[in-house]
């Protein structure tokens, strides 16, 4: 982004490891940085929860910072 501030984001992973929701926690919320977060949580998958070894609903929290990749 064209900010210098760091994002937290805390993402909602499902039990297939993928994004289902996302709140900015701290940083700009603009709508470029909204975009890129969205494209960044669309093609992340994890490593979902588990209890007692069978996947569950999870979250995570990730910080942005100082990445700038111009195409």
């Amino acid at each position: 982004t064209a900010h210098d501030t760091p994002i937290v984001v805390e993402a909602y992973v499902n039990e297939q490891g993928r994004v289902y929701d996302y709140n900015i926690v701290s940083g700009p919320v603009d709508p470029e940085v909204k975009s890129q977060v969205v494209d960044q949580l669309v093609m992340s998958v994890f490593q979902p929860a588990s209890v007692f070894g069978a996947p569950v609903r999870g979250r995570v929290v990730l910080t942005f910072s100082g990445i700038s990749v111009r195409g």
